[in-house]
């Protein structure tokens, strides 16, 4: 894989993808044996829908739960449409709007989605939990990297907050406004080890 940007080893992977449907299915995630059977049902019996997404189940060495939501939900507090990890969709809608974007790292299925979404592609989140996804804490991100992040975030949740100023409501910007605290906290921790380096 190309650690650098995922998004160059996702797009060779949706690339190589010789079927109508596609699922994502992460390194630390495990899909529950129904997952595939049942999303693919509900795409081949809803040709109105684009993605299908599903609820997950979260865990780590210290903690499990449940969670839940809906594409509303998640699109009123600036989150994706739907996790990517829980994602299927049709090959057809990667043709008409594109795969994703490695210059968008470290936020890229964020401005993924998004641009699909913004274009008219309808997504859903099926109820039951069909993922399990392992929550790390962010522990797994440099400083750098969370920075770079953090940064793209905001931008993004900036830019589609605008392409969907009809729809995009309080919680949206209270949301974008906290990642820009976001940026700022993490510039000033930053300059601080900097400036500790150097002083040592």
């Amino acid at each position: 894989s190309y650690v650098q940007y995922p998004a160059i080893t996702y797009n060779l992977g949706f690339l190589n993808c010789s079927g109508d449907f596609i699922a994502i299915n992460d390194a630390d995630d495990m899909s529950m044996p129904t997952r595939i059977e049942k999303q693919l049902g509900y795409l081949r019996d809803h040709l109105d829908i684009g993605v299908v997404g599903c609820n997950c189940v979260e865990f780590n060495d210290s903690m499990e739960r449940i969670v839940t939501t809906t594409v509303e939900k998640n699109v009123r507090n600036a989150a994706p449409p739907a996790r990517n990890p829980s994602l299927m969709f049709r090959k057809s809608v990667v043709a008409a709007h594109g795969m994703w974007r490695w210059q968008c790292e470290y936020a890229a299925d964020f401005e993924w989605l998004y641009r699909w979404y913004t274009a008219g592609v309808r997504f859903f989140i099926l109820e039951e939990p069909l993922i399990r996804y392992r929550h790390s804490h962010g522990g797994n991100i440099s400083n750098v990297k969370g920075l770079n992040q953090a940064v793209k975030l905001a931008i993004f949740r900036t830019y589609f907050g605008f392409k969907m100023l009809k729809s995009s409501g309080l919680r949206w910007w209270l949301q974008t406004l906290s990642s820009y605290y976001y940026v700022a906290s993490l510039s000033f921790k930053l300059c601080l080890k900097i400036v500790s380096a150097w002083v040592k």
